[in-house]
């Protein structure tokens, strides 16, 4: 199976595990209220529709595959435990407010191959860091400095105290 189509499993409760093994492209709101906790998102996933993962009350851990090129708008959103993002190297296009209500939302990890999106002390970049996307609401950031230019950016929080200087 390449597709999953637009809200094939949404409202699903009782749907624990996912692994979506050479699937290409997960349509809009596919698995929205579902319950499981990781999904495995396989290594073939290209597109992401918008809120394909939305208001997932269990979702703790999103570890997107090297393949995955665009995630659409509000794909995470409302989906309050997740702890921890991993972007993987060909991600270029974030949906508009892709993890809001992530309210527990920890660290995000980009993998140093990707074009885009880079991550500093877990803080979402793009744009080697001309455009700060999501500071995740549980990073322990006491102090944010924006510096002219905004390349020249300062994250200080304990234990934490590098980013860029120009």
């Amino acid at each position: 199976m390449k597709t999953i189509g637009g809200n094939a499993f949404s409202f699903c409760e009782s749907l624990t595990t996912l692994d979506l093994n050479q699937v290409e492209t997960v349509g809009d709101y596919a698995f929205q209220y579902c319950v499981f906790v990781q999904p495995d998102l396989g290594d073939a996933l290209v597109n992401l529709g918008a809120y394909a993962f939305a208001w997932c009350p269990n979702l703790e851990i999103v570890i997107f595959p090297d393949s995955l090129v665009t995630v659409g708008k509000s794909a995470f959103s409302n989906s309050p435990k997740i702890r921890s993002i991993t972007i993987g190297a060909s991600l270029t296009d974030l949906g508009e407010i892709s993890f809001t209500g992530a309210n527990n939302l920890e660290t995000i990890h980009v993998s140093e191959k990707n074009p885009v999106f880079s991550s500093v002390d877990g803080v979402l970049l793009r744009d080697g860091g001309k455009e700060l996307i999501l500071c995740p609401p549980k990073n322990p950031m006491t102090e944010f400095i924006a510096l002219p230019r905004w390349k020249p950016l300062r994250i200080l929080h304990s234990g934490m105290s590098k980013l860029w200087k120009q």
